[in-house]
């Protein structure tokens, strides 16, 4: 064996045992790009664990500026401007040697700078957007006056916000008035710019100074430009070079207009102008677009397990046909076709599996363009996992101990690692333990750490509670983490959205306790409201529906009882006329001095009125007669308007909302 000794060697800066090895290398900086009070620094990656980074003032005698740095690129910060500066580097090796430093290199901060492209994109009687460009994220102080003022009245400060655009909106302005305004870099408190020379514009209705372009198609183009709330535009278009009239399109809000109607492979001009309180400013000057059956791509791809939700570019007056199939698939087996551009969604997809999709643009002339390129997503991993809970003693004593089970079903398709199951128990329940090790309390939550189950496997654990307060407990659970995506729960989203991560179990004391005692559900899924199953009303159309209660469900044989008859109206209409037909049962009477009329066992009450979104309740005093099961039954016979879903056909059993039965049990 060749044995190499860092004493004999002196220039290595390992001990090896076994065979040779390079020395700890040397990086070189390559890289020194100076802002103004910073340096994005870049050296060679010689395999090293970390390095260390030395800077000073050129001219210094020492350096007294080091850091430690676990990669090969470092932004130094807090420099002064106009100031040269010398760096150096070393590799720290993994067995804790240092190679010889790098050559110097040196740089210079930059002199904070001018902002620089001042612009007003948009000017109005009183509002004005303004806006100017920077070589670096600096904050800057906005002066603005009327014009001949001999000071700068106005002043703002504003922040360092990113990028390289910035802007700010003025309002307040008089309308036809002159102002100037001009700005001044602010890089640190020691070092500023010197002001811009003032720009000068008028508060008037102005055509937008700003045009963004325009997305086309075979036989549409949408143009956009620049906007001030609240006034409105109006744009013009025409074969471009043609000297044919305008044609111009209606006054409008916002910043952008679709035009159609256009032929394809055509060049088009157009303008826009702001309306002002009903008067127009001239035009802006002359754009132009190219009709073409322009291609889409798509964007914004958020997989799921089993589903993605994506975007389009949009392109005007189009349709798109999306195509989708498992990646390195020879065919496109699948696709739909759309007008939406936007939060479109495929489902029934394979967890855990790499796809491609793509979209192609169909053009009204008939033309269509294929896809730049094909989009991949991976669904995420599934494991659909359930919960369910059940308890030992459904009707426990105060202070006696109560077995609870928690059971995580995994039904795949794979395996679930990392599980966490939780219960918050309701007041006045106490945890009492458990034998198993991934049970603990804190705080009134048991918090189970499930850990991995099997596909088709299931994990139950169990703790012991009890209860200090006569009262019925109703104690939840949920899932509340895993590794892989449950295809239909959202975990951890509470214990109350139907989802089956989530259980519940009840049990009520011996003695007699008629408070309820609920799990606490601090995060919870906000459900959307209710949606009823009924198609829209149209705007003459009532929709009514009819409902029976009784003051008595069991009464004796010759009692009286009250009948509400209630109608509701959820239509679009308020409804008159409304007339109710009450069959009896055998026997029964109207009670007297009731005010309405019996003929045989049918009792008609007297038209009524509902109004749009209310209900008319009607009570009905009646005598009962005969024994057992007895029912009432009520319908809906006419009404002025006429009804959504129901046809006042005087017969029962249509299963229309228009008819009501109530059942008596006579004793």
């Amino acid at each position: 064996m060749l044995v190499l000794s860092a004493l004999i060697w002196p220039f290595l800066c390992v001990t090896t045992y076994g065979k040779n090895t390079l020395a700890c290398t040397t990086p070189s900086i390559y890289t020194a790009y100076p802002s103004v009070n910073s340096a994005q620094l870049a050296w060679d990656n010689v395999g090293s664990p970390a390095y260390q980074l030395d800077w000073r003032i050129t001219g210094a005698a020492t350096w007294p500026n080091s850091l430690t740095i676990n990669n090969n690129s470092y932004e130094l910060t807090g420099l002064n401007a106009t100031t040269s500066y010398e760096v150096r580097v070393r590799a720290l090796c993994a067995d804790g040697s240092q190679s010889a430093y790098s050559t110097i290199a040196g740089f210079t901060t930059l002199a904070c700078q001018l902002p620089y492209d001042l612009r007003e994109p948009t000017i109005g009687p009183t509002t004005a957007d303004l806006a100017w460009n920077k070589p670096y994220p600096v904050s800057t102080v906005l002066h603005w006056r009327q014009a001949g003022t001999a000071t700068w009245p106005n002043s703002l400060s504003l922040p360092a916000n990113g990028g390289s655009s910035y802007g700010y909106s003025l309002t307040g302005l008089t309308t036809g008035v002159a102002y100037e305004w001009r700005i001044k870099a602010i890089c640190s408190p020691a070092d500023e710019s010197a002001f811009t020379s003032p720009r000068l514009f008028v508060a008037q209705c102005s055509p937008p100074g700003l045009i963004y372009g325009s997305d086309v198609s075979a036989t549409a183009a949408t143009v956009y430009w620049a906007d001030i709330q609240p006034y409105s535009y109006s744009i013009r278009w025409r074969v471009a070079g043609s000297n044919a009239a305008w044609t111009e399109g209606p006054a409008i809000t916002g910043n952008f207009y679709t035009i159609t109607g256009l032929v394809n492979a055509t060049t088009y001009e157009w303008q826009v102008r702001m309306i002002c309180s009903g008067t127009p400013s001239g035009w802006s000057a002359v754009n132009n677009f190219t009709t073409q059956c322009s291609s889409t791509y798509i964007y914004g791809i958020t997989p799921a397990a089993t589903s993605v939700l994506f975007n389009v570019a949009t392109r005007p007056a189009v349709l798109y046909r999306i195509e989708y199939r498992t990646a390195g698939s020879a065919t496109w087996p699948n696709s739909f076709t759309t007008a939406e551009s936007t939060a479109l969604t495929i489902t029934g997809l394979t967890p855990n599996t790499t796809y491609e999709a793509r979209s192609t643009v169909l053009c009204a002339d008939g033309s269509e363009t294929p896809p730049p390129y094909t989009s991949t997503f991976t669904t995420l991993p599934a494991a659909d996992l359930s919960l369910a809970m059940a308890v030992n003693k459904r009707t426990p004593r105060v202070n006696e101990a109560v077995v609870f089970s928690v059971t995580v079903k995994n039904s795949g398709p794979q395996v679930a690692d990392n599980i966490v199951a939780q219960s918050l128990l309701p007041p006045n329940m106490t945890f009492l333990g458990s034998a198993q090790g991934g049970v603990s309390s804190n705080g009134g939550a048991v918090n189970i750490a499930v850990g991995t189950v099997p596909v088709a496997g299931s994990a139950t654990f169990s703790f012991s509670a009890q209860v200090t307060t006569p009262g019925i407990y109703r104690t939840a659970a949920q899932i509340t983490e895993s590794s892989q995506n449950d295809p239909d729960s959202y975990l951890n989203s509470g214990t109350a959205d139907g989802d089956d991560d989530a259980a519940t179990v009840d049990l009520r004391t011996k003695e007699t306790g008629n408070s309820v005692y609920v799990s606490p559900n601090p995060i919870f899924r906000i459900l959307p409201p209710v949606q009823l199953n009924q198609p829209a009303p149209g705007a003459s159309e009532a929709d009514l529906s009819l409902g029976l209660q009784t003051d008595l469900r069991s009464p004796t044989s010759g009692a009286a009882i009250n009948l509400s008859v209630v109608v509701a109206n959820r239509g679009a209409l308020g409804a008159t006329g409304v007339v109710v037909q009450l069959t009896l049962p055998a026997g029964w009477q109207l009670a007297a001095g009731s005010g309405f009329t019996q003929v045989g066992q049918t009792v008609t009450l007297p038209a009524v009125a509902v109004a749009l979104n209310q209900l008319t309740i009607t009570t009905v005093p009646l005598v009962v007669a005969g024994a057992g099961e007895q029912l009432l039954r009520a319908l809906i016979t006419a009404a002025n308007q006429p009804d959504l879903d129901s046809s006042h056909s005087n017969a029962f059993g249509l299963g229309e909302d228009d008819e009501a039965s109530v059942g008596v049990r006579v004793r």
